[in-house]
């Protein structure tokens, strides 16, 4: 939930990044777009042949550590053909972070339940996504340096992704250990 709190703003700066910063246009803009899809592509045909894991809360929060890191060197060095692999790279922590998280929601949810939380984190993601977007819009028209701004989302995801260490860590110790429990 992480990604699609404060990761997916930077979609609201790409065209900031590449009309005003790089100046490379709609057609670059559109390979930077392109090369987020590519990097999604990529990560789902790694999953479909990695077997197994067992440490889904890592994975996760490795995948979100990652994006953080992608978007973080995107406000860093502004450079086309570093972004787009920086994009590339985003799209392929996305894929491993949102496979992880829904996996993880499918194993630990009642089957009785399954189609309420996957309704509500359905929901969650389309009442978020635009919030997420409006408050970096409202922050990038304020800001001198957009560039700075990006990294911070970087910056951002990354702690909020450092949680799922915590919740793993949690969550795979026993009920009895677990003051309150």
């Amino acid at each position: 939930m992480s990604l699609i709190i404060i990761g997916t703003s930077i979609f609201v700066m790409l065209p900031v990044l590449a009309n005003d910063i790089m100046q490379v246009g709609s057609e670059g803009y559109g390979i930077m777009q392109a090369s987020i899809a590519a990097g999604s592509l990529v990560g789902t045909a790694v999953l479909s042949v990695v077997p197994k894991m067992k440490r889904k809360y890592l994975l996760l929060a490795v995948g979100t550590g990652i994006a953080g890191g992608s978007i973080f060197l995107v406000g860093l060095y502004p450079h086309f053909v570093s972004v787009c692999i920086f994009l590339l790279v985003l799209g392929l922590a996305l894929t491993l972070a949102n496979v992880n998280e829904m996996v993880l929601l499918q194993e630990n949810t009642p089957a009785e339940m399954r189609g309420r939380m996957f309704a509500f984190r359905a929901s969650i993601n389309s009442a978020l996504r635009p919030i997420s977007y409006g408050w970096v819009g409202l922050v990038a028209g304020s800001i001198l340096a957009p560039t700075l701004l990006i990294m911070a989302v970087g910056v951002a995801t990354e702690g909020l992704g450092s949680l799922y260490l915590v919740i793993g860590k949690r969550a795979s110790r026993p009920s009895s250990d677990i003051p309150g429990t």
